[in-house]
């Protein structure tokens, strides 16, 4: 075997995470046990040694005269300065939130403030960006401070609005988290202030934008709690994911009124056999009817992910509600590579319904519903990248 951790004990019988070649599993062997006073521990020939085996019967042991001494360290500490390693990048990625990206993260080594940067492509309107953030974590609240430069193509009924924004921003951050037993959870709320710039665009309106400057303030809550994942499960057994974020928008040119609600709820339930699972999402948003109005970007979505049922491209919209269940199950675990280039692990299924409910730019409002499945497949690529590929079937 590999290793042997996470001892527990109950009654006689020692319970523990075992690990092989093959992979982990919880094993236990019988306890006979005698219990030994505190200064047996310390008398010689029993358990401390001063070779680096960890096994005290392969070396030969010391004696032990004064035990408070023995302990007792005789350097004295120092400070640390806060700067060391502030810039130095430990992490890369090129597939991040908001499509491909070359994303870089950097932390300095007492982890009280780490800064991330990133250019790339968005996968949720096709334009580039560039952002930046730092983050100052040592007190609480968490302090983030942003800078974003991006390209904006916006679908408003057959047209299309672009423009480039340029955003700064402050935000304030209160987090929770907790862990108990195999479910642990995470609680923020947020605060945030913002000043955005926006170009003139090419929507042809008689009203729009014209190097436009907003203010903005945002406030968000977001939970979430889940059962952790054993090795080959494909989701959560049990959890929620819910949030909300509201954000009032001012313009130095127009008195108009200017918001962007959003509101999302995931339910993760338990299936009939073991390793499946369902998901429940409900999700939204809603802002002024007026598409002439500076129009803030969604959430950011995953390379894979979408804002209205699968299969259709997001539009300018006042309101729209969406439902979405899901159901995974795994098919095979292939086990199998071409060469050090590819090596699949699994492949599994998501079987999907969506149906959705907007209001379009004429004020009608439309249905959008969609069903498929998704065949998904985890891999080790180059030795290196755990990435999943997926085929979509709507």
């Amino acid at each position: 075997y590999i290793s042997a951790t996470m001892p527990s004990v109950s009654q006689n019988e020692l319970f523990y995470a075992w690990e092989s070649a093959q992979g982990k599993k919880i094993n236990s062997i019988k306890l006979d046990c005698k219990r030994i006073e505190i200064g047996q521990l310390f008398e010689r020939d029993n358990y401390i040694s001063k070779g680096p085996s960890d096994f005290y019967h392969q070396s030969k042991p010391m004696m032990v005269k004064d035990f408070n001494k023995f302990f007792q360290s005789s350097k004295k500490a120092s400070g640390h300065l806060e700067s060391t390693n502030s810039f130095k990048p430990h992490s890369w990625s090129f597939i991040g939130g908001r499509g491909f990206q070359l994303g870089v993260t950097a932390q300095n080594e007492l982890g009280s403030f780490a800064t991330d940067a990133s250019i790339g492509v968005s996968a949720f309107e096709g334009t580039g960006f560039a952002n930046l953030n730092f983050n100052y974590m040592k007190y609480y609240p968490i302090i983030n401070l942003e800078f974003d430069h991006a390209g904006r193509n916006v679908q408003i009924g057959n047209d299309f609005s672009k423009w480039t924004e340029t955003k700064t921003g402050l935000n304030i951050l209160l987090p929770y988290f907790f862990q108990n037993n195999r479910f642990f959870g995470a609680h923020f709320i947020n605060f945030g202030v913002g000043f955005i710039n926006a170009t003139d665009n090419d929507y042809l309106l008689s009203d729009k934008l014209d190097d436009e400057q907003l203010t903005s303030k945002t406030i968000g809550f977001s939970s979430s709690t889940n059962k952790e994942k054993s090795r080959q499960q494909i989701q959560s057994s049990w959890g929620y994911e819910l949030s909300f974020n509201y954000t009032d928008l001012k313009s130095n040119e127009r008195d108009s009124v200017n918001y962007l609600g959003q509101y999302q709820l995931s339910l993760n339930l338990p299936s009939l056999k073991e390793n499946h699972g369902i998901n429940l999402k409900f999700s939204g948003e809603y802002r002024p009817k007026d598409a002439s109005l500076y129009l803030l970007q969604s959430n950011y979505v995953p390379i894979i992910g979408y804002s209205f049922s699968r299969g259709y491209n997001y539009e300018f919209t006042s309101k729209f509600d969406k439902v979405s269940l899901n159901y995974v199950l795994p098919l095979t675990y292939l086990k199998k590579g071409l060469g050090d280039w590819i090596y699949i692990k699994r492949i599994y299924a998501n079987l999907f319904y969506d149906h959705t409910k907007l209001i379009n730019i004429d004020i009608e409002e439309r249905t959008l519903g969609s069903k498929g499945i998704e065949f998904i497949f985890d891999s080790n690529t180059m030795r290196k990248l755990p990435l999943s590929y997926g085929l979509r079937l709507t």
